[in-house]
């Protein structure tokens, strides 16, 4: 014995005889529905961070490709350490130069860190690649 379907309704209940005449009913399965691809990715400042002299600045969080924006505005040492929160012994040396300094430098290191800056007058941005 067959069955016969002329016509179906999405959404529509389908009832379907069984082996002992017996009538089953079974939900269609709906489309499958369009993903929307993910944006692309850009560079979003996380962290703006402004000062004079030595300062240590409030930690912040980056994923695995991050950038630091340095300037520096005078005439003695510009230097820049990230530093791990946990671990003051683990740093990365991002800067150190005498005089004016305007340059971008990348890191591929996910995790926390603080800035540890001692230079004239400086302006630091961070930006993350999400």
């Amino acid at each position: 014995m067959g069955i016969l379907v002329t016509a179906l309704a999405e959404g529509t209940p389908v009832t379907v005889p069984t082996a002992d005449n017996t009538a089953a009913s079974q939900q269609p399965t709906s489309a499958p529905t369009a993903t929307t691809p993910p944006a692309p990715k850009a560079w979003a400042a996380i962290a703006h961070f402004a000062g004079r002299d030595r300062q240590k600045t409030t930690p912040f969080t980056v994923g695995k490709q991050w950038r630091v924006h340095l300037v520096n505005r005078g005439s003695t040492n510009f230097i820049v350490d990230a530093v791990d929160p946990n671990n003051s012994n683990t740093s990365v040396n991002l800067a150190n130069s005498i005089g004016n300094f305007d340059q971008v430098t990348q890191e591929y290191d996910a995790g926390a860190y603080y800035l540890d800056v001692e230079g004239d007058s400086w302006d630091i941005t961070i930006e993350n690649y999400q």
